[in-house]
């Protein structure tokens, strides 16, 4: 079954059906796409990873020398990061990127 095109209802009920909680967020969906969409999810992907490690990369280098702020720095860093995910933003993990479609696929449909 194709979770494209499902009502939220729909997923909730496969959600449960294979063992799971949609609104834990641990469910596992299969979904049928077009041929080349694995290729074209995994370009992006790579990129948004690329670009994660660039983030990180910046902010090592701000942590560097700084002993009595690190901590807080690092955590600021961190939410950040997780700000950057939850709006959309920085997609650097495949169910990231998936749920974000799948979200915007569903908003589309009504």
């Amino acid at each position: 079954m194709s979770a494209v095109g499902c009502t939220p209802a729909a997923l909730s009920w496969l959600a449960m059906r294979r063992g799971g909680s949609w609104d834990s967020g641990e469910t596992k969906v299969t979904v049928r796409v077009p041929l080349g969409t694995r290729l074209a999810l995994t370009s992006g992907l790579e990129q948004h990873q690329a670009w994660t490690q660039q983030l990180k990369a910046h902010h090592r280098a701000q942590l560097k020398g700084l002993t009595p702020a690190r901590d807080t720095l690092r955590a600021e860093q961190r939410q950040g990061l997780d700000d950057l995910r939850s709006r959309g933003s920085l997609l650097d993990k495949r169910d990231l990127l998936i749920a974000f479609g799948l979200r915007q696929e569903l908003q589309a449909r009504g």
